[in-house]
C-alpha cells in the first residue's frame, strides 16, 4: 500500500483546457433546480452524485453507477448509432464517434476514464484502417503502457487499477462477429 502521500509546495498550470467545460455546464444548468442539476451533471459530464440526497438510496440499490457517464453507456450509445444509421454509412459513424468522444473529452475535463475509451477508440480505428496490425489484448496493453509513460502516479489510482485487469480479461475472449 501507500503510506506517505508527495504533495508539492507549488503547482502551475501548463495546459488549460481551451473549452471551459464549467460555462457550457452553468448556462445549460440555469434552467433546472438542484436534483436535476447533480443528474445531468452525472450523466453529461461524468461528475459526481455525491450531492444528490438519495446518493445513499441509489448506492445501496447499486444504481449510482448507472448514472454517471462510463465507457459501457458510451459504447452501447454508438452501438445503437451504427444500427441506426446502418453498414452503408460506416465512415459517417466512425466520425460521428470520433466526434461525440472528443466533445465528451472536453467537457468532462480529460477524465481518466474517457481519455482510456479515446485512446482504444483511436487504435480500434487505426486497425480498423489497416494502419497497425495489434490484438485487442496488444492495443489495451498499448494504452495502459501510455497513461504509465505520461502519468505514471496512475499506477496507484483506482481509475487505473480497476478497469484495466478487467479489459485485459475480455480481450482474452473472441469477439462476437455480425453476420
Amino acid at each position: 500500500g501507500v503510506f506517505s502521500e508527495f504533495v508539492p509546495s507549488k503547482t502551475e498550470k501548463i495546459f488549460l483546457n481551451p473549452i471551459n467545460a464549467s460555462f457550457f455546464k452553468n448556462y445549460a444548468f440555469s434552467f433546472c433546480d438542484e436534483k436535476t442539476k447533480t443528474l445531468l451533471s452525472s450523466l453529461l459530464f461524468a461528475d459526481s452524485l455525491y450531492d444528490l440526497e438519495e446518493n445513499k438510496a441509489l448506492s445501496s440499490l447499486g444504481l449510482s453507477s448507472l448514472l454517471s457517464l462510463s465507457g459501457l453507456h458510451l459504447s452501447f450509445f454508438f452501438r445503437v448509432m451504427k444500427r441506426l444509421l446502418g453498414e452503408k454509412r460506416e465512415k459517417l459513424s466512425n466520425i460521428l464517434e470520433g466526434v461525440f468522444l472528443v466533445f465528451f473529452l472536453f467537457l468532462s475535463g480529460f477524465r481518466y476514464s474517457i481519455k482510456r475509451i479515446f485512446l482504444l477508440y483511436v487504435l480500434s480505428i487505426l486497425q480498423r484502417k489497416k494502419i497497425i496490425d495489434l490484438s485487442r489484448l496488444d492495443r489495451v496493453s498499448a494504452v495502459a503502457l501510455i497513461f504509465l509513460f505520461f502519468e505514471p502516479y496512475s499506477l496507484i489510482s483506482a481509475a487505473f487499477y480497476t478497469p484495466f485487469p478487467l479489459l485485459f480479461l475480455l480481450a482474452f475472449f473472441p469477439q462476437k462477429r455480425d453476420s
